[in-house]
């Protein structure tokens, strides 16, 4: 096995439980947990070349999985407001089911 990619299975090894752990704290889904994990490491793969070069990779990766459930977080909050908007314009304009259809009062 090549030297490049030894270190990078090395690392996801070592990594990928903590990184689940830490990703399941931060969204409380395990489905999302492993999502996020699979992405850092698809960044770090993608950028080895200089992710390889860092003192600790580690670091990096839990940085990534960090922002990424942030973003995850705050995407969550938009659809629930965006949702929100929506119930309170179906609520003033008519019942609106789910399925698309209206209902006049």
């Amino acid at each position: 096995m090549e030297l490049r990619a030894a270190g990078f299975e090395a690392l996801y090894r070592a990594e990928y439980a903590p990184l689940v752990r830490l990703a399941y704290a931060l969204t409380g889904s395990l489905a999302e947990a492993e999502e996020l994990v699979q992405e850092s490491f698809l960044r770090c793969h993608r950028n080895w070349a200089r992710v390889s070069t860092y003192d600790k990779p580690g670091a990096r990766l839990r940085r990534v999985v960090v922002n990424l459930a942030t973003s995850r977080g705050r995407r969550l909050v938009s659809e629930a407001k965006a949702f929100g908007r929506l119930r309170s314009r179906a609520a003033v304009a008519g019942r609106v089911d789910l399925d698309g259809s209206a209902e006049a009062f």
